[in-house]
């Protein structure tokens, strides 16, 4: 009977913890942006190891990780241009 409701509320705590993030229209973009980051990470991380493992060559390890970073530094300079460039509010 006691444990039963000390899960009741601790239930209830964490119902209450999650509330605003259900609620919250943005939640699904929050989420999904937060998998797509762990995610990169995880790419970021293991790559390396991958080809090192597979090659035995570091600058093979350079080469691939070179050339998974090129289309973030190519494009970064024309996403801050374009975040600069035009109002937010306007866009949505």
């Amino acid at each position: 009977m006691q444990i039963e409701s000390h899960l009741k509320k601790k239930q209830r705590v964490l119902d209450n913890f999650l509330m605003p993030f259900v609620q919250s229209r943005s939640f699904p973009m929050w989420l999904s942006q937060l998998i797509s980051m762990l995610g990169g990470s995880v790419t970021t991380v293991i790559l390396p190891m991958v080809v090192y493992s597979l090659t035995g060559s570091t600058t093979m390890m350079g080469i691939v990780m070179a050339a998974y970073m090129l289309p973030y530094v190519i494009m970064l300079p024309f996403s801050g241009w374009i975040v600069d460039r035009y109002d937010r509010v306007k866009i949505s």
